[in-house]
């Protein structure tokens, strides 16, 4: 059995769409138990608990460093990579970050100083600090790279030749 795979992506989330192609090796046996939703769950299962995971621990898309001490997007109260959920209708899987300013990061944005003359913040390590605006950088996290596509395809195929084998 083989699986053909379509990834998109839009501002708020990504998109899995996976498709059971007929013939093949297996077609017929075990393997063609398996559904449409189970292939999209394990998926998107995939991207969320070991990609994702993986791309932030270990800074696998080389975001730049920061200024202040630490890994970014990391280690403060963010907490971007566990803000990562999914829902599976049919054979689509949908993958959203539930963090309210997940988007900020992943696209980057410019904060400036609106009803004051400059904007006071402290960031971790540094102390107190003024500025007319504030670059948030892109460290773009929501998008498919070669990485995710062919993590995900391996957990796919594997859960299928178990299937066709008859194991879990």
């Amino acid at each position: 059995m083989a699986v053909m795979m379509s990834a998109t992506v839009t501002k708020d989330e990504a998109t899995i769409a996976l498709k059971r192609l007929t013939g093949g090796a297996g077609s017929g046996g075990r393997g063609g138990a398996i559904s449409g939703p189970s292939i999209a769950d394990r998926a998107a299962h995939t991207m969320v608990h070991e990609v994702l995971p993986d791309v932030f621990y270990g800074n696998l898309y080389n975001w730049k460093k920061t200024l202040r001490p630490g890994m970014p997007l990391m280690d403060t109260g963010t907490h971007l990579v566990s803000g990562f959920v999914y829902k599976v209708a049919g054979s689509i899987a949908t993958i959203k970050n539930l963090f309210r300013y997940a988007h900020v990061h992943d696209k980057g944005m410019t904060i400036r100083a609106k009803n004051v003359p400059l904007l006071r913040f402290k960031p971790r390590g540094l102390g107190w600090m003024s500025k007319k605006e504030v670059v948030i950088p892109r460290r773009r996290f929501m998008f498919w790279s070669a990485l995710a596509k062919t993590a995900v395809m391996r957990s796919v195929n594997s859960m299928l030749r178990a299937a066709v084998r008859g194991t879990k």
